[in-house]
């Protein structure tokens, strides 16, 4: 745990630099962690049960914009669109997603699970900053694409 709280505080800490010199001159949201296109990112945690990924944007992100089952999706082995609570962390750059079930009910026992979570900047309703920019993962100025990225749990 001491390892993931130094890696989300440097970060913020890149974060609040690049704004202060200027590199967030693209017009874009992005997902910044858990990295994007992972296939066993560790950038997640059991709590109480739940599964829980804390994500960190590099604008603030409007909450209300994230809806579950829509644009949040969050694929297991036993469910192709776990149902999960999108709620805000710590700063306005991080929203937390957590499973509703247990991690017990979304996960074969015993073996390695592939968990991927979708983003999506696309379809009618994409996931847009407070400012009103969507998603757009690449940051290439095309709107609306979508992130994703993979987590290795066990069961």
């Amino acid at each position: 745990m001491m390892e993931r709280t130094g890696r989300r505080a440097t970060w913020m800490l890149l974060l609040g630099l690049s704004a202060m010199i200027g590199c967030q001159t693209e017009r874009a949201l992005r997902v910044f962690l858990p990295l994007p296109m992972q296939t066993d990112s560790t950038e997640f945690e059991i709590v109480g049960g739940k599964i829980r990924i804390n994500l960190l944007f590099n604008r603030p992100v409007d909450l209300t914009s994230m809806i579950p089952g829509t644009n949040v999706i969050l694929e297991t082995p036993l469910d192709a669109s776990a149902n999960v609570t999108v709620s805000a962390g710590g700063t306005l750059l991080e929203a937390v997603i957590e499973t509703v079930a247990d991690a017990s009910t979304l996960l074969n026992p015993g073996v390695t699970n592939t968990v991927t979570l979708r983003l999506l900047g696309s379809g009618g309703s994409p996931i847009r900053s407070t400012s009103g920019l969507t998603l757009n993962q690449n940051a290439n100025g095309d709107p609306q694409q979508d992130y994703e990225t993979s987590f290795a749990i066990d069961g």
